[in-house]
């Protein structure tokens, strides 16, 4: 498989593209059926995705986050009345860089253990099968959503000083067709979509090949990386699970 990155994704072409999987008979997953009350809405549409103990780690280092709270939209796009995309601003709380002399992690400005990223766009892709757990040869439907970031930057306190963490690239994650309790998340009026980011091993994130739409757009091999104190960057893999809640009415996931 060919290897493309696509860090600065503009987007211009991530709307382009969108209209585009809309008009296939391919067509991309897509949120619709956004209403509030019983009447139809249309996006955008604000959500809150909270979620717990989320880490980020490489081959040498981890750092570690006791909750997220995290705000984002469901933007109209390709349609006031369907969405393949949106954005989400991540927030991480009680952080901090883990092992022998390790310390509290923050970004400029705010307050220590608070790692604020910027506004980063989301967009969904194809409907896939997935391992639900690394190793565990459990299968299940999933559709993935790309996590378009920008270059991300804070400081973790420890023995050996300050250590300057920036992080950038391109993180996959997925939504599967059964939450946590069981209940179908495709094709059905929600309130709430779980998400998760799952890590293989330490720094290498399980799901990496992205595909918008089928059979016109290329896999993609999408890789999370993170550079200490100014260094090469390695790769970095992101771990976390989250109730994404809508504060008002349902969306259905089409897929």
């Amino acid at each position: 498989m060919k290897r493309i990155r696509i860090i600065g994704l503009s987007v211009v072409a991530l709307l382009a593209f969108s209209a585009f999987a809309a008009a296939s008979a391919y067509a991309t997953p897509e949120f619709t059926n956004y209403t509030i009350n019983g009447n139809k809405e249309n996006f955008p549409a604000h959500f809150t995705s909270l979620g717990e103990k989320a880490k980020l780690t490489t081959k040498e280092h981890e750092i570690f986050c006791k909750t997220t709270l995290d705000l984002g939209f469901i933007l109209p796009q390709p349609s006031v009345t369907s969405s393949m995309l949106g954005d989400i601003k991540f927030t991480f709380h009680g952080c901090e860089l883990t092992g022998f002399g390790g310390g509290s992690c923050k970004s400029t400005g705010e307050p220590t253990g608070l790692i604020s990223t910027p506004t980063y766009l989301w967009h969904l892709g194809t409907k896939v099968e997935v391992e639900t757990k690394p190793g565990s040869g459990k299968k299940e439907k999933a559709v993935l959503i790309l996590i378009l970031t920008t270059e991300t930057n804070f400081e973790c306190e420890s023995l050996a000083g300050v250590q300057k963490i920036k992080v950038e690239g391109n993180l996959v994650g997925r939504i599967l067709e059964k939450d946590a309790k069981g209940n179908n998340q495709f094709n059905n009026a929600r309130s709430t979509v779980e998400v998760e980011f799952i890590q293989e091993a330490k720094g290498v994130q399980l799901d990496r090949i992205f595909q918008f739409t089928l059979p016109f757009e290329e896999k993609k091999e999408l890789d999370l990386k993170t550079s200490v104190n100014g260094g090469a960057f390695e790769l970095s893999a992101e771990e976390a699970s989250g109730l994404e809640t809508l504060l008002a009415g349902t969306v259905e996931l089409k897929a």
